[in-house]
């Protein structure tokens, strides 16, 4: 029988991920397209359009528990966890001078780089490694009236595909 790669815990994604012999279970049954085991039974599952807030919202292609932790929101499967955040613009701030701190503000060892300004709505989004542990997509959806911050690692390079999809499905409303 073939062995599935060693498998890494996200160090960032909390105690939830301590079940790590189900973590393990999960990769082992993708690798061999077998059918993964459930999510996290204690926490809500959510998928498909999310609303995060009242303004705010994001497409997940596939269910994932739900929890608030340390004020942010965090969802998250094994091997893939997100987290969100939503600023409000209460220093009454130009979207280009956010913008500017935001980018300013990035890693140099931030690589992908993306970004885009339109009519009202700036999206910035970079690729990091994090401690060649894990990977990292990261996106920052600023509109007048404040801005989202997505932080996406995941444990296999196969996941970028679905973490850009996400980070590039936050939307504000009326945008």
């Amino acid at each position: 029988m073939q062995m599935a790669r060693p498998y890494r815990v996200n160090r960032l994604a909390g105690p939830a991920f301590v079940f790590c012999l189900a973590v393990m279970a999960w990769d082992q049954a993708r690798a061999f397209g077998e059918k993964p085991m459930a999510l996290h039974p204690d926490y809500p599952v959510v998928d498909g359009h999310y609303q995060l807030t009242e303004d705010w919202s994001l497409t997940l292609d596939q269910p994932v528990s739900r929890r608030i932790e340390n004020g942010s929101m965090v969802l998250w499967r094994p091997g893939f966890t997100i987290w969100l955040n939503v600023w409000g613009n209460d220093n009454d701030e130009m979207i280009g001078e956010r913008a500017d701190w935001i980018i300013g503000d990035a890693s140099p060892d931030a690589y992908d780089v993306t970004s885009q300004k339109g009519d009202g709505i700036v999206r910035f989004s970079f690729r990091l490694d994090e401690d060649n542990s894990s990977f990292g997509y990261y996106g920052y959806v600023i509109v007048p009236d404040g801005h989202a911050q997505i932080s996406v690692y995941f444990d296999s390079e196969v996941e970028l595909a679905e973490a850009k999809a996400i980070v590039g499905s936050v939307s504000y409303r009326g945008e």
